[in-house]
């Protein structure tokens, strides 16, 4: 008989949710307190338009006088023109408040633009923007990193933070992969590397990796409304990179998605049953995204 996979002690590390300028499935504390219920120990609530620190100390603090059991929800901060682009005093400021993920611009992204054709909207969904809309983001001028980017990246690295590669193009990864490596940076995030944006195939994988990079595979990518690619691919790739290089997150709460904390679990079992094992299913939501956001281990 197949082994099912429990979410008991997972950690979700790419949660969206209201309030937010995109349809969302729920608000941040029903969100929480379902993964709470399920069994999860903690999630990262990610928004493409603001930092979540506060909405996730908010909701520790509602969690805590219902239930002390142990949960934590984290905050992050993600770089678009929202907060400024590519803006180490936005990182700086989410940083020594407690944010536990940087994710570099994601909708507002050079590379989002060139798969999508536009800023702010996907193939699936988007929202309608009525003030002007800068230039796409890049960490690249001249094919050279920015110096904001190596200016985060070392923030990163002196608050012990991943830092995720969001909907940076192909070009844009490599070159930050390599800089990572030369910096001996331990918490690079290769943001869903098979998704539409970057849009890597699973043989280019291998090429990046490297001692402290991690590389993300949500459900989102491949479900009903996105298919942007297979859980066969993802099996693929994370043999072909090892286990120890890669996590599982649910990239969920979208309102045509399920809760995030089942879309984590129908991804873990679908990985189990394309044949990866139970060991390596729970390193993939438990051991590694607990170690990356620096959480206490099981």
């Amino acid at each position: 008989m197949m082994d099912r996979v429990s979410v008991v002690g997972a950690y979700d590390l790419h949660v969206h949710s209201a309030p937010c300028v995109y349809p969302r499935l729920a608000d941040d504390l029903t969100i929480a307190e379902a993964a709470r219920d399920a069994g999860l120990r903690g999630l990262v609530f990610k928004s493409h338009h603001e930092a979540t620190v506060g909405r996730a100390a908010a909701v520790n603090a509602a969690l805590t006088r219902q239930n002390p059991a142990p949960f934590t929800a984290y905050g992050s901060v993600t770089l678009n023109h929202a907060l400024g682009g590519i803006n180490p005093a936005a990182v700086e400021a989410a940083l020594k408040t407690g944010a536990r993920v940087v994710w570099l611009p994601t909708v507002d992204s050079q590379g989002h633009v060139d798969v999508f054709g536009h800023s702010g909207s996907w193939d699936v969904q988007g929202a309608e923007f009525h003030a002007q809309r800068p230039a796409p983001l890049t960490i690249l001028a001249q094919d050279a990193l920015t110096p904001q980017v190596k200016a985060i990246l070392s923030l990163c690295q002196e608050h012990d933070v991943a830092l995720a590669t969001g909907h940076l193009g192909k070009a844009e990864v490599v070159a930050l992969a390599r800089f990572a490596r030369q910096q001996r940076f331990e918490r690079l995030v290769i943001t869903h590397p098979l998704f539409r944006v970057p849009g890597f195939q699973p043989e280019e994988l291998p090429e990046l990796v490297a001692s402290g990079v991690f590389f993300e595979f949500t459900y989102c990518a491949l479900a009903p409304m996105w298919r942007h690619t297979t859980v066969e691919d993802t099996v693929t790739a994370i043999r072909a990179i090892g286990v120890e290089h890669a996590y599982l997150s649910s990239d969920g709460g979208q309102t045509h998605n399920p809760m995030p904390h089942e879309g984590l679990r129908l991804l873990a079992q679908m990985c189990l049953e394309k044949g990866l094992s139970l060991a390596n299913v729970r390193m993939l939501i438990e051991d590694t995204p607990a170690r990356l956001i620096g959480a206490q281990p099981n």
